[in-house]
């Protein structure tokens, strides 16, 4: 989403060129980026783990040239099915 080195610059520029109201919405903006970024991280540790699980991701990702596992679970989901794969539990 964005490197550290980016987001401290935009805080810089906000703490010079910005009144107290829009540092503290640039600072708001910035941590509900930091939440996001930590909840897709574990979403997508799910799904690696659940691709990894199932025979058709752990296959097409192996032989697709480019296809991670990601890419390969939505693939064999859509392709066959999300409801073909009773044996992968999914948490919500």
């Amino acid at each position: 989403m964005g490197s550290a080195a980016g987001r401290a610059e935009l805080a810089a520029i906000a703490a010079t060129e910005l009144s107290a109201a829009g540092q503290r919405q640039v600072e708001t903006a910035l941590s509900m980026l930091s939440a996001s970024e930590t909840q897709l991280g574990l979403l997508r540790g799910e799904l690696v783990t659940a691709a990894r699980r199932l025979n058709g991701a752990k296959v097409l990702s192996m032989r697709l040239y480019g296809v991670g596992p990601i890419t390969a679970l939505a693939l064999t989901c859509w392709l066959g099915g999300a409801g073909r794969f009773g044996g992968v539990t999914w948490s919500v």
